[in-house]
C-alpha cells in the first residue's frame, strides 16, 4: 500500500495482512461452530471454543478491512476523475460479485441441499428457483438450524 508520498506504509501493510489471515481462521472455524448452523459443510465435534473465536474475530476483522480500504479510497479518487474511479470500482467489485453470485452462491447451497434434503432436485433445477428468489431477502435468524433449512434455497449473499 502506497501514500500519497509514494512511500510504502508498512504498519497497514502488515495490518491487512494479519486481518486477512483472521478471515481465513473465522472461517476455517465455521463448520466446527455452533452459532453458524447454515455453513455448508458441519463437522461433528462443535465446541464453545469455536464459538468464541468467531465472536471475537467477528467484532474487528471487517471493519478494519474497510478502514485500511477508505484510507485509501480519498488518494485513489484524487488521481482519477470521478467517472474514472466509479468504473476502476465497478470493474474491480461488482463484475465478480454478480459473477461470483450467479456461479460460487448456488454451489455452496446446492452442496448443503445435498447434506440436508431427502429428495435432492438436480443442480439445473436447483439453481433455476434459487435464481427466481434473487431479490427476495426474507430476514431470518440462520442461527437456528431449522430456520436455516427452510431457507437453504433461498438466493443469499450470506455465502460472500
Amino acid at each position: 500500500m502506497t501514500a500519497v508520498n509514494g512511500n510504502r506504509i508498512f504498519f497497514l501493510d502488515n495490518l491487512r495482512t494479519m486481518t486477512v489471515l483472521a478471515v481465513v481462521l473465522l472461517h476455517a472455524a465455521c463448520p466446527y461452530s455452533n452459532i453458524v448452523a447454515w455453513w455448508s459443510v458441519r463437522e461433528p465435534v462443535a465446541g464453545p471454543f469455536f464459538d468464541i473465536l468467531i465472536l471475537i474475530l467477528g467484532i474487528f476483522v471487517m471493519p478494519t478491512l474497510f478502514f485500511i480500504s477508505g484510507y485509501f479510497a480519498l488518494y485513489s479518487l484524487r488521481t482519477r476523475c470521478m467517472k474514472g474511479f466509479i468504473t476502476a470500482k465497478f470493474k474491480r467489485l461488482a463484475i465478480p460479485l454478480v459473477t461470483v453470485g450467479f456461479l460460487f452462491v448456488p454451489v455452496i447451497s446446492y452442496i448443503r441441499v445435498l447434506q440436508s434434503a431427502e429428495v435432492v432436485p438436480s443442480y439445473f433445477v436447483f439453481w433455476l428457483a434459487q435464481m427466481k428468489t434473487l431479490f427476495q431477502y426474507p430476514l431470518v435468524d440462520y442461527s437456528v438450524p431449522e430456520i436455516a433449512t427452510a431457507h437453504m434455497a433461498y438466493f443469499s449473499p450470506w455465502h460472500l
